[in-house]
């Protein structure tokens, strides 16, 4: 197979000037060409880049597929990863359930999805109930979103930084062979993929036994998905090779929520795309060839959408000027905060799809959510969600990724296990790391916290 990346183009790439030395150097695109390279970035454009192989399984139709209700309902549980833009959905959904068969997970998917079902109806029964009137949009509501709106700050210096396929890329560092390859590191649960691999729908939190069926039946048997065993050793050193090289750019206010994920406000610089372009430089060189990607914007959590936009190896500004274009030419599931079941919600009783259809139903979804979900989805609508809340306090799936953190966990998956002997050195081995992990950062807990889930992929929560 050649070697092939697909990603959006990149709007900096197209912008470069002479140094004195004579050689080229990106410069910032002008802020009315980022507003038109966000519907490139958002997929909101007639234009697209698109680069296929003989190999790669194609896209039968638009990217609104009309998959199978239940291969859905039951596969897709998370919003599409970089790379893996225009896949065959139908067949990869139908590739899935059949190979999991009527197993444990399928089995708990279908009793969740069933619950999720019941929430449709009983709200599409209250929305058939009611009338025009009580769901109209009401002065009050537009006074209290334009209030967000003015609230904002009207500069982009909010960043997030993202590593590229990280644990995967460290790995390609000793094994550059395997890049146009489909590969993922992860045996039993994947825990990430490269990009070829990603264009047969193999992705995180997927089981093993699952990528290898996806890549071996989508390529006719022409490729075997390679499945690089995990060493977290390496990923924590590099990770903190990372997070040394980004302190320096923002020593006072730089939060990292994983090993692949940093959050930092640069507002003292001045030419901010510049400052992150040579951040990102920065960290390739000293983590000897890893790319990273990034996103800029008034908020954080616009920051975070935007870092995804131009993988790999690439970065979006989202210049307040902006943020209304570039957050409703998104599909409600690109919203940080919203998962499987407020998509549902939100495309099966209301008829909602985009950011833009979001702020048009506004009255709607005032009516039809709780207060806090619907206040969380309207300050998303107008691009200012995260804005002194946390996700997890509106019922959504996403955890908390506010600038504060409220809360610090670990923890491991294994094989089902009923002995209490070795489940009890499980649960020391953990609290153990936890605790090593809240000495390392200074904080107390007020709150302890126990979950398991079983054999049956139920989930227990106790605190």
């Amino acid at each position: 197979m050649s070697n092939s990346k697909i990603k959006i183009v990149n709007p900096y790439t197209k912008h470069k000037r002479k140094l004195p030395d004579g050689t080229e150097k990106e410069k910032p695109p002008s802020n009315k060409e980022i507003r038109r390279d966000i519907g490139n970035a958002t997929g909101n454009s007639d234009t697209n880049t698109n680069t296929n192989t003989n190999n790669f399984p194609k896209n039968t139709g638009s990217s609104n597929i009309n998959v199978s209700a239940q291969a859905a309902a039951l596969c897709i549980s998370a919003s599409d990863k970089a790379g893996m833009e225009g896949i065959d959905r139908e067949k990869i959904a139908t590739i899935i359930l059949k190979e999991s068969g009527n197993s444990a997970y399928i089995q708990q998917q279908r009793r969740r999805d069933e619950k999720v079902n019941e929430r449709v109806r009983h709200l599409q029964q209250r929305l058939q109930e009611a009338s025009p009137r009580d769901y109209r949009v009401t002065d009050e509501l537009d006074d209290t979103l334009r209030g967000y709106q003015q609230r904002q700050a009207n500069r982009a210096t909010c960043v997030v930084v993202d590593m590229d396929m990280f644990y995967m890329a460290c790995e390609l560092l000793s094994r550059p062979h395997l890049n146009d390859k489909p590969a993922c590191v992860g045996r039993e649960m994947i825990l990430t993929s490269n990009y070829v691999a990603r264009r047969y729908g193999v992705r995180s939190a997927m089981a093993g036994l699952i990528g290898r069926k996806l890549v071996e039946q989508l390529s006719d048997g022409r490729e075997k998905l390679i499945q690089v065993p995990s060493n977290f050793k390496l990923y924590k050193e590099k990770s903190k090779i990372v997070n040394e090289v980004i302190r320096e750019y923002d020593p006072h206010n730089m939060k990292a929520y994983s090993l692949d994920e940093v959050y930092l406000d640069i507002g003292p610089y001045l030419a901010v795309e510049e400052v992150v372009f040579r951040l990102r430089q920065h960290v390739k060189k000293a983590t000897g060839g890893l790319t990273c990607s990034a996103g800029i914007a008034r908020t954080h959590t616009i920051a975070k959408i935007a870092s995804d936009a131009n993988k790999p190896n690439g970065q979006l500004v989202v210049d307040p000027v902006s943020t209304l274009e570039f957050v409703r030419a998104l599909p409600v599931r690109k919203i940080p905060g919203v998962g499987r079941v407020t998509e549902k919600l939100l495309q099966q009783v209301c008829n909602i799809h985009t950011g833009l259809e979001l702020y048009e139903k506004r009255g709607l979804v005032q009516f039809l959510f709780q207060p806090a979900t619907a206040e969380f989805l309207l300050k998303s609508s107008v691009g200012c969600s995260g804005e002194g809340s946390s996700f997890a306090s509106f019922g959504t799936e996403q955890e908390e990724s506010s600038d504060h953190q409220k809360g610090i966990s670990r923890e491991r998956s294994f094989s089902p296990e009923s002995d209490w002997a070795l489940l009890n050195i499980k649960l020391e081995e953990i609290s153990r790391m936890l605790s090593e992990d809240m000495k390392r950062k200074s904080v107390m807990g007020h709150t302890v916290t126990v979950k398991v889930k079983l054999a049956n992929f139920d989930v227990l929560n106790r605190a």
